[in-house]
């Protein structure tokens, strides 16, 4: 019985491991496509409004949601430390979805295992890091995921 429990857990914990992973994609590419949506502004601007998320204010993002007409992001969350619970993503059931949607909660939209947080530090005005961080509980165990990249400003105008 004990190698099926083990079995069991194993398999939970790589299935938790592995939406972690396509969560902090996600994340990343919508990063990406701020830079898109940015194109041609000079110094940090290239970044929109994601450029206020930092190591000692991490944010969430709703990447169901898109950009408005100033290619500032739409699904910016504040994180409140020191549990970030308020970057907690929930589940759509219906769509097979996950985002910040907190108001429609109860309609098939539910509170997810997920907290993901993300934080950009600028190294000049053409590059940014990217630190994204997807952290669960498995049991009594913290796991986390983390996610760490360069953001290149391409369309800098010089």
């Amino acid at each position: 019985m004990t190698l099926a429990n083990r079995s069991l857990s194993s398999s939970i914990y790589a299935k938790e491991q592995l939406t972690a992973s396509l969560l902090a994609q996600d994340l990343a590419e919508y990063v990406v496509a701020s830079r898109g949506a940015n194109t041609g502004k000079a110094d940090t601007a290239w970044l929109g409004n994601l450029n206020q998320c930092t190591v000692d204010s991490p944010c969430g993002l709703d990447t169901l949601k898109g950009f408005d007409a100033g290619g500032n992001s739409q699904g910016l969350v504040h994180c409140s430390p020191p549990d970030f619970e308020s970057c907690r993503l929930t589940f759509n059931s219906a769509s097979g979805t996950y985002g910040h949607d907190q108001v429609m909660s109860g309609n098939g939209i539910t509170s997810s295992l997920y907290v993901r947080t993300f934080a950009l530090s600028s190294i000049n005005d053409e590059e940014a890091q990217v630190l994204i961080t997807v952290a669960w509980n498995q049991a009594s165990i913290k796991r986390s995921i983390i996610l760490r990249t360069s953001l290149f400003n391409l369309f800098k105008i010089t």
